[in-house]
């Protein structure tokens, strides 16, 4: 469809400089106090509770999934090794704008009457006055959770099981509804528990993985750091001679596929973060930084860097996880197949299960009719299975104009609520710094 293609490649080229500059503005207002006391920082993390903790993994098993494989094999072949620099980039936009949306859907949660709490980004555009565009933003998300949560996923698992061990894809989706629709349907509480014991492992995994094929690669490293470098701002990469900078092709794709792994500025994972018992709204918001850096600072940047060290030209016909697997059978020869389409699964199956609390989340926003429930499980279990089956070209492109116009409805949001973020990041301060208004400039009023 090459309407939705331009109008996706329109959006998402525009999207990276609003990220960049909200970010910028976020981290200019807070003065760096993130990355200026990391020792603090990391204090503020670890003395809260289990809970909040636990939060993080859910929303993390939403982030770290196939955009961490397939999202950055597909970033490289079509932006070129460009594409890891700008996901570097944004990714330090993305800490300090997840950490604004999670702080301030923290502030606007409310209990849900069963001991937990409901709340998140369409929950805080109804608390600034933004109602139309929190049902638009629910309505957006929805979607998205079909098509990325269920669709793409279960097609980058069809895809490797099927080269790995010739699993039919119906199989493979049908697998995948088995173990899935019993959990959601449990809830939130029965996904974050889940999570929390499944993805600090597959994360471990992956993690030695990828670094078993860099440290046996480890002599082509310079050549790679200098050619992500130079590709960055390769005036070849450039999509229009007019925007210049600003629309280069490594850029707008690298900037894009970050986003999509990390999902920084969109608006989503608050919707984990608001389950967590914190009581400071900022402090759970830094993880939220952390959440970030995990993902992107860390598997992200090891996938890109075992791709380009083991596979210094990329051979025609191979695109996804094939890559991934074809880097990965360097180091762990015809074991490679099974290691990734193992590890694959996992990374799928924790991002199936938080998007479909995303879901829920936002269908709650919309209708407590209890057939609306029943409804969606049926429509997720539908984009499992098809997803499985069907080329996921389509559905990429889907995925990026549905993520962009969430992102710019999230922006919108933080852009209107600037002023109380950075009131509520005061409870960040040591008692004696808060009086002076340092490091944060002096709050005013909500807008």
């Amino acid at each position: 469809m090459p309407f939705l293609s331009y109008f996706a490649g329109l959006l998402t080229g525009a999207m990276p400089v609003a990220l960049l500059l909200l970010g910028l503005y976020f981290i200019l207002r807070l003065r760096c106090f993130p990355f200026r006391h990391p020792l603090r920082t990391a204090r503020l993390l670890f003395s809260g509770s289990g809970a909040s903790l636990r939060a993080t993994w859910m929303a993390l098993a939403g982030t770290v999934g196939v955009g961490n494989i397939t999202g950055v094999a597909i970033a490289i072949t079509t932006g070129g090794a460009g594409s890891v620099f700008w996901m570097w980039l944004c990714s330090l936009s993305a800490m300090i704008l997840k950490y604004a949306e999670i702080t301030l859907s923290m502030a606007d949660r409310r209990p849900d009457g069963h001991g937990g709490y409901r709340g998140g980004t369409p929950y805080s555009m109804r608390v600034a006055g933004l109602a139309p565009l929190g049902s638009l933003f629910a309505l957006l998300c929805l979607g998205y959770t079909l098509l990325i949560g269920g669709a793409v996923q279960a097609n980058a698992v069809a895809e490797c099981l099927f080269d790995s061990f010739s699993l039919s894809p119906a199989v493979c989706g049908g697998l995948l509804v088995l173990l899935s629709l019993p959990v959601i349907a449990g809830g939130g509480q029965r996904i974050s528990a889940l999570t929390a014991r499944l993805v600090p492992l597959m994360c471990f995994a992956y993690v030695a993985a990828t670094l078993a094929v860099i440290v046996s690669h480890r002599a082509a490293l310079p050549g790679v750091v200098a050619t992500i470098l130079r590709e960055a701002f390769s005036p070849a990469a450039a999509a229009g001679g007019g925007l210049g900078f600003f629309s280069a092709r490594a850029m707008r794709v690298g900037a894009a596929r970050g986003l999509m792994s990390n999902e920084g500025g969109c608006g989503t994972s608050p919707m984990a973060h608001v389950t967590a018992a914190a009581q400071t709204p900022a402090r759970q918001g830094l993880f939220g930084i952390l959440e970030v850096f995990v993902d992107t600072t860390v598997i992200c940047t090891l996938t890109a860097l075992a791709l380009l060290s083991a596979l210094p030209t990329l051979p025609a016909g191979h695109s996804g996880a094939s890559l991934v697997r074809l880097a990965f059978s360097s180091v762990f020869g015809q074991a490679s197949g099974a290691l990734l389409s193992l590890l694959l699964f996992f990374f799928a199956y924790a991002t199936v299960l938080c998007q479909a609390f995303y879901a829920q989340v936002c269908l709650g926003s919309l209708t407590r009719a209890r057939g609306a429930g029943r409804l969606f499980l049926f429509a997720f279990g539908a984009s499992l299975l098809l997803g499985a089956i069907s080329t996921p070209a389509f559905v990429w492109k889907a995925c990026d104009l549905l993520l962009a116009v969430m992102t710019i409805c999230n922006l919108v949001l933080l852009w209107r609520q600037r002023n109380r973020i950075v009131s509520l990041s005061a409870e960040l301060l040591p008692a004696g710094q808060k009086k002076s208004g340092v490091p944060f400039s002096t709050p005013r009023p909500p807008a």
